[in-house]
């Protein structure tokens, strides 16, 4: 009677332990989603400090952001500069810059008016000293 008696408080002292930890672990996850913030970007996941602590957005993936998403989402944009993570700002902009390149040549059609202009002012220049 005494060993059924034992096994009872063991279980129910397990039982109470387990309860405690999964309260425990729910108010740290709680807690860090409300104050922190992970976010995603090309080089790896940050942790950043949330500036309006609240329960939106505790993950973000910025992988495939353009600059307009960073300016519509400035809050999250700043935290992460705040974070001492701005050079991941400036990447995602010269993506951003690179595929309009891409999808409408403008570096090409720049290096086009370049060279038509080195090519006007060495005729200029050739015409000024021969009069």
């Amino acid at each position: 009677m005494e060993l059924r008696t034992n096994n009872t408080y063991n279980s129910g002292r397990a039982f109470l332990a387990t309860v405690l930890f999964l309260l425990l672990l729910a108010v740290s996850i709680s807690f860090f989603s409300y104050n922190f913030r992970i976010i995603k970007t090309g080089s790896g996941f940050h942790v950043v400090e949330k500036s309006d602590p609240a329960f939106d957005a505790p993950y973000v993936d910025m992988t495939d952001w353009g600059v307009k998403q960073l300016f519509e989402f400035r809050n999250i944009t700043h935290e992460l500069i705040n974070a001492g993570y701005g050079a991941e700002i400036s990447q995602v902009a010269m993506q951003e810059v690179n595929r309009i390149d891409q999808e409408y040549g403008v570096s090409e059609k720049v290096k086009e008016g370049m060279d038509k202009a080195e090519e006007t002012a060495r005729d200029l220049w050739e015409k000024v000293q021969d009069d």
